[in-house]
């Protein structure tokens, strides 16, 4: 999978402060809506807060992957926040999240997209090294380049 053709630049934020999960979900979600990923900010976090009370998305090494299936997603995409502050997020391993990888999924095609966008992302994540390095980029550009080049 080419990681550059399921994201969107302009849903990439690089050094964002954010508040709190909710306040880092809310930034996200707006950044798909700008970049016509979703037609709703509300309806897709609604999505995104089912998913939430269903289990933990922090899957360690402050890393969260949250994600949304819904009927507003028009394009399955993943937005990529990396965080300025570590922020605290329900996690396997109780760690702080510094990196955060929101799915937004076309609800019709959920499985078979969402499964596979999520273990081509685990795969490149599985690796400390690799998020070593995704914490350290500068630019939206650099991210989607040295994303790609794990997969």
């Amino acid at each position: 999978m080419d990681f550059s053709k399921i994201i969107n630049l302009n849903a990439v934020d690089i050094g964002y402060h954010a508040r709190d999960k909710a306040d880092v979900l809310e930034h996200m979600s707006n950044m798909l809506y700008a970049s016509g990923a979703i037609t709703s900010t509300e309806d897709f976090m609604a999505d995104v807060y089912l998913r939430e009370g269903e289990g933990m998305t922090g899957i360690g090494d402050g890393i969260a992957i949250p994600h949304g299936k819904s009927s507003c997603v028009k394009r399955s995409c993943v937005a990529i926040c990396s965080l300025s502050n570590s922020i605290q997020w329900e996690s396997i391993d109780d760690t702080p999240v510094k990196l955060v990888f929101l799915f937004a999924v076309v609800k019709e095609a959920a499985e078979a997209v969402h499964l596979k966008m999520m273990a081509n992302i685990a795969s490149a994540l599985a690796d400390e090294k690799n998020c070593a390095l995704l914490k350290e980029v500068q630019t939206p550009q650099e991210f989607v380049a040295l994303f790609d080049s794990f997969l």
